[in-house]
């Protein structure tokens, strides 16, 4: 028997309602129109059993050589459900196709606040969290509690979502106190009112041209907006196929780093972090990956020790060059990159990226070697452990970033006494 979907309040009290709509689903990349509306349809038809007097608006970005219906009609209209289409901004795409640009979520902004919608929620174009229990997970908070941000806790494997795991999250929990398991997801609810403070900061270029990403969970910590979490039983497996290491690293990283400068006045006053609530109850383990060669991640280490030398002096410490030499020494088995280390060499390459040691491109490309050195050292780490390891092995670099913020905060307010 399925079990009931739980109605949101803000949807039960129709008397109480304005605007044309109580709810948006927005999708800020291209997507496949045919799948979303078979898939918008049938989330609406679940929604709908359990609130009967839902109104849901859908927004998607249109073909360009699409042209608009005369009387702005969707032919796939029903009670209670409408679809959107909107312009896609002009502009280079982001890197990351899944990720929301911030001309497209201020697109989508527009026609939230048009619609007088109480909650949004924004899908990945792969759709997988278009489905009545995700879009209730995520934005249920928001109508039933008034939190302002819910951001989702993924299951993943071991070797999944490793950029995340080994940078973005430790990162932002350790720069802005909040520990965000997904501080940059495809998914996520948000009210209109955070929706709109985060198309502010793009519309008014916060977010510059080369910083093209939005991020929901520092943008929410900036402004001290509420934010919980929820487990969500969502998988993007396919959604990075064929993306450049290199490319996706320096959109998503010059991106964090540029927030770390504009931000810095507010960072650099936090200390420690504060567990962040967690709604829903944790989805089933994720089976475990394929094993990983790590012999080629070992090799392009190795290939970045010769060739980058010059320009990993210019970025990082005498004694870090010195550590990484060492471990270029070591056996292929005994390959490992301790989490003080990788936590020097982030802070190092956020630093240069600020000061623009080097041109910025360069800067980030050089990190790449350094990144898959990393990953050889998790993945032989993990080898040797049992699935269970695997979170308090997380937690421990979590809190090397922690502990390592006060090498940041030096660095970054007296960069000179450190250059070598």
């Amino acid at each position: 028997m399925t079990e009931r979907l739980q109605v949101p309040v803000a949807v039960e009290v129709q008397n109480e309602r304005s605007g044309e709509a109580d709810l948006l689903i927005g999708v800020a990349s291209p997507v496949s129109v045919e799948k979303l509306l078979t898939a918008s349809r049938a989330a609406f038809q679940s929604l709908a059993l359990a609130a009967p007097s839902l109104r849901c608006v859908v927004a998607y970005p249109r073909d360009p050589q699409e042209q608009p219906s005369e009387n702005g009609a969707h032919p796939e209209e029903r009670p209670g459900l409408r679809f959107v289409p909107y312009l896609p901004p002009p502009g280079q795409p982001s890197v990351v196709p899944s990720l929301a640009s911030p001309a497209s979520l201020r697109a989508i902004e527009l026609i939230a606040t048009s619609a007088g919608v109480g909650a949004c929620v924004i899908v990945s174009p792969d759709l997988a969290a278009v489905d009545a229990q995700t879009i209730q997970s995520l934005t249920n908070p928001i109508f039933e509690n008034q939190w302002d941000l819910c951001m989702p806790v993924y299951a993943t494997g071991a070797l999944d979502d490793l950029l995340n795991k080994s940078i973005l999250s430790p990162l932002t929990r350790a720069l802005y106190g909040r520990r965000i398991r997904s501080p940059l997801a495809a998914d996520f609810g948000v009210s209109a009112a955070m929706l709109g403070t985060l198309a502010e900061g793009a519309a008014g270029g916060r977010i510059g041209s080369q910083d093209a990403l939005v991020w929901p969970a520092v943008e929410a910590a900036r402004t001290e907006n509420r934010v919980l979490q929820a487990h969500l039983a969502v998988r993007h497996d396919a959604q990075n196929e064929g993306l450049d290491l290199s490319a996706v690293l320096a959109g998503v990283l010059g991106s964090l780093f540029g927030e770390m400068d504009r931000n810095a006045s507010i960072w650099q006053r936090i200390r420690g972090s504060q567990a962040v609530q967690t709604s829903d109850n944790p989805t089933a383990p994720v089976a475990a990956s394929d094993a990983v060669d790590v012999r080629p991640l070992i090799d392009s280490f190795h290939l970045g020790a010769r060739n980058l030398q010059e320009v990993w002096s210019l970025i990082l410490p005498p004694i870090t060059l010195l550590e990484l030499k060492h471990i270029t020494r070591l056996a292929p088995d005994q390959f490992r990159i301790p989490d003080t280390l990788w936590v020097r060499i982030v802070y190092d390459f956020a630093l240069a990226h600020r000061l623009r040691t080097i041109s910025r491109s360069h800067i980030l490309g050089a990190l790449t070697p350094l990144y898959l050195g990393w990953v050889a050292s998790y993945v032989l780490e993990l080898s040797a452990t049992s699935s269970s390891a695997v979170e308090p092995r997380l937690e421990l670099l979590a809190q090397a970033y922690e502990s390592g913020k006060p090498y940041l905060l030096a660095r970054w307010r007296w960069p000179d006494r450190f250059n070598p």
